[in-house]
């Protein structure tokens, strides 16, 4: 089993590259994301930050921690390596990766 995250966005590139297709749409510009291929068959420690924005609900995940708000909502903090079900809010235990990371998550996603 692997431990790396990927995105939706991935699944894109990761069929072309599967294919031996090109990642370029028809005006020649890559497709967002990344091809998780190279992840099928060895460990990689080619993490990145993923975020989402969705009518106003709005995430990030660095590593093992996810910051997620919904709509009109405060941020909530959660480490996914001791927390997969997203149980067990750490926003106010950990202000500086919680409520006061928001604004860097909303200036990174604009």
């Amino acid at each position: 089993m692997r431990n790396y995250h990927g995105h939706v966005i991935d699944q894109v590139p990761t069929i072309l590259e599967l294919a031996g297709v090109s990642n370029n749409n028809q005006q020649g510009v890559p497709f967002p994301g990344r091809s998780l291929k190279s992840t099928f068959t060895e460990d990689t420690d080619s993490q990145r930050n993923i975020w989402w924005y969705h009518e106003g609900n709005r995430a990030m995940r660095v590593g093992d921690w996810k910051i997620v708000a919904a709509s009109e909502e405060e941020w909530e903090l959660f480490r996914l390596d001791k927390d997969r079900t997203e149980s067990n809010n750490l926003a106010g235990d950990n202000p500086g990766k919680g409520p006061g990371a928001g604004k860097a998550v909303a200036e990174y996603i604009g």
